[in-house]
């Protein structure tokens, strides 16, 4: 049981990052530079949401992955708006 839920979570996390993966890279293409908060608002808004028991952080290897395969980078830096204002939310563009 405990190894079927395991492959199940992985194969979940799995077509998550790739949903989100496709879907951050069309909407910077259609939009350009955009920052991390506001693509993963979108993402969820078009039902690309976490695997159960996971929180908006589970998008930060998604963004860390595309960045290190040179399909994104960091162009900028913008007020956060879910950190209450704090600091360091990062704007994404195309490669």
């Amino acid at each position: 049981l405990l190894k079927a839920l395991e492959a199940r979570t992985a194969r979940l996390s799995a077509d998550f990052r790739e949903r989100a993966s496709a879907y951050i890279l069309a909407y910077l293409e259609a939009h350009g530079p955009t920052s991390g908060e506001e693509l993963t608002d979108n993402c969820k808004q078009a039902a690309i949401i976490p695997p159960q028991g996971m929180d908006d952080r589970a998008f930060g290897p998604v963004y860390q992955r595309l960045a290190h395969s040179q399909r994104i980078r960091q162009c900028g830096t913008a007020t956060r708006l879910k950190g209450h204002g704090t600091s360091g939310g990062r704007v994404w563009i195309l490669v």
